[in-house]
């Protein structure tokens, strides 16, 4: 037991210091990338993309309803919650989906994006990248792998960050900043999933019938 103690410890504080380094590494990127990029654009441009990233923000943090705390802190039936986790932000994805579809319009009035307000046409393609990240974190996390999820991050901001600066030198627009802002997230999914141990792959269908 006193072994087993020493293993958790030493793996909680390398976990740790995973955590502080990959913080640090993004913060240093992300502020030398942003004054570059706020030469490059307009303010009014920057602003549209701004209230894009927001709006993914907001909607990331409710797409896994609860249930990516059940898979950390329940053991016992991990199993059961991560695929009850994946339906989960299935369905919240695809209703989220619907709703940005169908008010597109009226959101993007609401958000003053004028003329770009068409960029919410995008919305749901980058969220369903991100609502695949959201079935699959949780499930590192508990396994204290964050040295994968910072890894998978930094990778996000430089080349969303890097993708951003060298896109706004061939078109210095909105679409620009969120076509790197896609490919960020879609390389963060791709190094998790690379990552992602095969149990935790279920088919979707059961994921959906264990969140039923």
């Amino acid at each position: 037991p006193e072994r087993r103690d020493d293993v958790q410890r030493d793996r909680t504080f390398s976990a740790l210091r995973w955590v502080i380094a990959g913080s640090v590494a993004q913060r240093a990127i992300a502020f030398l990338a942003l004054g570059a990029i706020a030469r490059l654009i307009g303010k009014e441009d920057f602003g549209v993309f701004r209230q894009l990233a927001t709006l993914h923000t907001i909607v990331v943090f409710v797409l896994p309803v609860g249930f990516d705390q059940l898979v950390v802190r329940e053991k016992e039936r991990r199993a059961e919650y991560m695929r009850a986790l994946g339906g989960a932000a299935a369905v919240t994805f695809a209703l989220v989906a619907a709703a940005v579809l169908a008010g597109h319009a009226y959101l993007g009035r609401a958000l003053g994006m004028g003329a770009d307000a068409w960029l919410l046409s995008m919305f749901p393609v980058v969220l369903a990248f991100q609502a695949a990240k959201c079935a699959i974190k949780p499930g590192l996390i508990a396994d204290l792998n964050l040295r994968s999820i910072n890894l998978a991050e930094f990778a996000n901001t430089a080349v969303a960050m890097g993708g951003g600066i060298a896109l706004l030198f061939v078109s210095p627009t909105p679409l620009s900043l969120y076509a790197a802002f896609a490919a960020g997230e879609i390389t963060e999914w791709l190094m998790l999933r690379g990552c992602c141990a095969a149990p935790a792959r279920v088919p979707w269908g059961e994921r959906l019938a264990a969140f039923a």
